[in-house]
């Protein structure tokens, strides 16, 4: 499977999927670097995704929201002045 063209045809979309749940760009970019790795280890699998832009879609919004859960229970925990 040769995902390089679907990637460099999905990114920017992704980036703008995670900025919009993450707020920051650094953090979009994270979500989605993620999401490039993650789709890396499953090419040439059993587990490879028919569908590689809905696939990413699904995984870059759920590392997103994750992310951005975990940085919300962060702020919550924080006991300081």
């Amino acid at each position: 499977m040769t995902t390089s063209p679907t990637w460099i045809r999905e990114r920017p979309r992704l980036v703008g999927l995670a900025y919009t749940v993450l707020g920051t760009w650094e953090d979009a970019e994270d979500a989605v670097s993620e999401a490039w790795l993650r789709l890396h280890r499953v090419v040439d699998t059993p587990q490879e995704p028919r569908d590689v832009p809905a696939w990413l879609t699904v995984v870059v919004s759920r590392i997103a929201l994750d992310a951005a859960t975990t940085a919300a229970k962060r702020r919550e925990s924080y006991v300081g002045q």
